[in-house]
């Protein structure tokens, strides 16, 4: 390990907590549950563990961050399921719209540094 970078919380926790535990899961709904404490939404860690293989965490990863950075990647889910109250932290921090937040917050499991990073474009 290098001591001079140990790079961001989230990473920490992923590859410190969650990556030994992800290497021994191959239980789908487990794998679901992991993928929802990175910060995402159910629906987009179902489609990919469809896509990769239910047992194949990191790849299911790479393929969420690479669906959240297609340009076209359709239209967000119903903004009711973000948490309103954190969405105005959001409109108050990144000034985009009530609506952009909820949907940025239902994508990302009400994850605000997450969503803050889905606005961003991060």
């Amino acid at each position: 390990i290098n001591a001079e970078y140990m790079g961001t919380p989230s990473e920490c926790l992923f590859f410190f907590v969650l990556y030994p535990i992800m290497s021994q899961v191959p239980n789908r709904e487990s794998n679901v549950q992991i993928l929802m404490e990175l910060g995402y939404d159910r629906r987009l860690c179902e489609q990919a563990l469809d896509a990769v293989g239910d047992e194949s965490l990191d790849e299911a990863q790479n393929w969420i961050q690479d669906e959240l950075e297609r340009p076209n990647r359709g239209p967000p889910p119903p903004a009711t399921s973000g948490n309103p109250e954190l969405a105005q932290q959001l409109v108050n921090v990144c000034g985009c719209t009530q609506e952009e937040a909820l949907a940025a917050l239902a994508i990302t499991n009400n994850n605000v540094e997450a969503a803050a990073d889905y606005l961003f474009g991060e």
